[in-house]
């Protein structure tokens, strides 16, 4: 089955860099805003379906792990992910968060099983 839908779609955002001043100039933090809202609408019926996000990403921390290599910590806020109904009731959303870098990633003092290691 195939469903026909119209869209419309809106985006903004700013992002903005900095040096880390203990990485001597290797490594880059990162705060980026975003805001978008896509609204699909079915021609059948004129029922709506709306996906927003709101999100600000903040990279805080980086951690060196020999040579040039850093893994950065990152903050997001707000709520990168909504899905709304035609009367606007949330069906389904995402919630802000604090991740640590891919167990990989991590400086091998920071590797212990179970541990949020964001700071």
């Amino acid at each position: 089955m195939r469903l026909a839908l119209t869209g419309t779609s809106t985006f903004s955002g700013s992002f903005r860099v900095r040096v880390d001043k203990q990485s001597d100039g290797q490594a880059f933090f990162q705060r980026f805003n975003l805001d978008y809202r896509d609204v699909f609408t079915s021609p059948v019926n004129h029922k709506t379906m709306t996906f927003e996000g709101h999100s600000v990403q903040n990279e805080i921390a980086a951690t060196p792990l020999g040579g040039n290599v850093y893994a950065l910590t990152v903050v997001e806020a707000g709520q990168p992910f909504v899905v709304r109904d035609g009367n606007g009731n949330v069906v389904l959303h995402d919630r802000s968060r604090r991740a640590p870098p891919p167990r990989h990633l991590q400086h091998p003092s920071r590797r212990r099983a179970g541990r949020d290691h964001a700071r």
